[in-house]
């Protein structure tokens, strides 16, 4: 039987990713809302996040594209795999 005490976030599943597969990452409508599309099996998964505010959600999707952009300066001359297409 599940405790009292248990909050919703307590069940929630966490994953990771490489940066390489990050496809697409931007702000949504909601007040710290934030989607990333991920390369997973040759199509895109997305996934939907929610920051405490517009302004915590803004510096995550930052970091995330600067990130973005720095594996993609370090590696311009990786191949990349069969659907995937390296944003410039």
């Amino acid at each position: 039987m599940p405790s009292e005490s248990r909050a919703f976030f307590d069940s929630m599943k966490t994953t990771s990713f490489h940066i390489s597969l990050v496809a697409a990452c931007k702000l949504t409508g909601r007040a710290g809302g934030f989607k990333i599309n991920v390369w997973r099996d040759g199509t895109q998964k997305r996934y939907e996040f929610e920051a405490e505010n517009q302004r915590q959600g803004v510096e995550i999707v930052s970091t995330i594209r600067q990130l973005m952009k720095a594996w993609m300066a370090e590696n311009k001359n990786i191949v990349p795999a069969p659907g995937v297409a390296l944003r410039k």
